[in-house]
């Protein structure tokens, strides 16, 4: 959608009876959120190549909209639409052109009939009231986008024939095992969080880059040896013990192990593209395997979360450091420990850390250090010391509690990073919160 464009002359959200004339020469109409319950207030332009309704009360399909025979995007998101309201569909070959089509939120309760859109690229069925996959087999073989996430969905089927699927998001359904999708050959993202899914079953695709399971039933990570093409990987939320199955994903930049049933980080020596680390919510008790683990990845790993571990509340005493062999991930920026670890005999002389979160106490660090210290704590010293090594200050108290946030300029640390007590900071795309409000950016509202 073109972010420009105005809503057309005349026409407000409170009143939905006015006359809308459109430019014959138009070829975008954006009505979002004019809680129109019909189109009889909008003259139609037979030039439309998309037309977005999202977010009005439409409960049937103006007969108009079959006669835009240039229509490429046609967006019912967020309407009153259901089953009986879509049937036209299939009569409407004048649509044949169309390239999207999206009925996101509606009260759908099985797949449209869209044999007729013979072009289509990208569908969204999501969060609707869908019960099963059938009707998918009518699907043109074109299409590169398909989402049908929070829904009550309970199998895989009828996607044999989508060769050149490219994003296959089915998020927040019933689904129990993954199948048939040894077919889909060009997949490259696959969403399959907050299901219930106990064994990984790739189908043997090997050009995945991005992977969710999170918040399923998983007890191993085995499976994904053959995925040597993946770049990001979400396990978060699962019972995962052991790491393992880890060394052929040598393309590995993201990799999300948190809240699983971890003591040790394991079989990561061969990731040397890894980025992000995600431990937090584990059971680990050391520092020092999670250096050793890494040291594969020591020039390109720039941030570790290991917030809610053991090491973080119970290994180390009241005033340790922490270890030195950490300091060994030359590429390190950031590392979010909420304990009480000083860190000062390393990482003072660290020319790349961005960013140490230590919390409820604050600890003394050395005069030298010349990167920043972000903290949540009710006890703030020293604050003048904090002056010298950040860009810019800013204190407020949220419940007792004093926050010193911290931000750097975005070539030198791209990544902003947020702890408990504080809201998102979402300036750009690369903002994370931790702790209690932890969320992941990320494009896709179901993982």
């Amino acid at each position: 959608m073109d972010g420009d464009t105005q809503p057309p002359n005349g026409l407000f959200p409170e009143a939905d009876d006015q006359t809308v004339e459109i430019d014959p020469s138009s070829t975008f109409l954006d009505l979002t959120s004019f809680q129109l319950h019909d189109l009889s207030s909008v003259d139609l332009s037979s030039s439309l190549t998309e037309l977005d309704l999202t977010c009005n009360r439409l409960s049937s399909l103006d007969p108009r909209i079959a006669h835009l025979s240039n229509l490429k995007k046609l967006s019912l998101r967020q309407n009153l639409i259901d089953d009986a309201a879509v049937e036209p569909f299939s009569r409407w070959d004048s649509l044949s052109a169309l390239q999207e089509l999206v009925l996101r939120d509606n009260k759908l309760k099985k797949i449209p009939d869209s044999s007729i859109f013979k072009n289509l690229l990208v569908f969204d069925v999501s969060f609707n009231e869908i019960t099963s996959l059938h009707g998918l087999s009518k699907v043109s073989n074109t299409l590169k986008e398909l989402y049908v996430s929070k829904n009550e969905v309970t199998k895989i089927e009828e996607i044999d024939h989508l060769h050149q699927l490219q994003i296959l998001e089915l998020g927040s359904n019933r689904l129990r095992v993954m199948e048939n999708m040894q077919n889909l050959t060009n997949l490259q993202e696959l969403w399959l969080g907050r299901n219930r899914i106990k064994v990984v079953n790739l189908c043997g695709l090997k050009c995945i880059k991005k992977l969710s399971l999170q918040s399923n039933r998983l007890l191993s990570m085995k499976g994904f040896e053959e995925c040597v093409a993946l770049e990001e990987l979400y396990l978060s939320h699962n019972g995962i013990a052991k790491m393992e199955g880890l060394s052929t994903l040598v393309n590995l930049r993201v990799l999300d192990v948190s809240s699983n049933k971890l003591t040790s980080v394991d079989d990561i020596q061969n990731l040397t593209c890894l980025e992000d680390l995600w431990l937090n919510d584990n059971q680990i008790e050391s520092l020092e395997g999670v250096s050793e683990a890494a040291v594969g990845s020591r020039e390109k790993l720039t941030t570790i979360y290991l917030e809610n571990n053991p090491c973080s509340f119970l290994t180390y005493s009241f005033a340790a450091s922490i270890p030195g062999k950490v300091y060994k991930l030359l590429g390190l920026c950031a590392i979010m420990l909420q304990s009480f670890l000083s860190g000062e005999s390393c990482f003072c002389k660290d020319a790349n850390l961005g960013i140490i979160l230590v919390s409820h106490k604050y600890q003394k660090f050395s005069k030298e250090l010349h990167f920043a210290v972000w903290l949540s704590t009710r006890i703030l010293a020293e604050i003048k010391l904090l002056e010298k090594v950040t860009k810019e200050k800013e204190a407020s108290s949220r419940e007792n509690q004093a926050d010193i946030v911290t931000r750097f300029e975005p070539k030198k640390h791209p990544r902003l990073i947020i702890w408990p007590g504080t809201q998102r900071y979402n300036e750009d795309q690369n903002s994370v919160s931790l702790g209690s409000y932890l969320k992941k950016p990320t494009q896709h509202t179901v993982l």
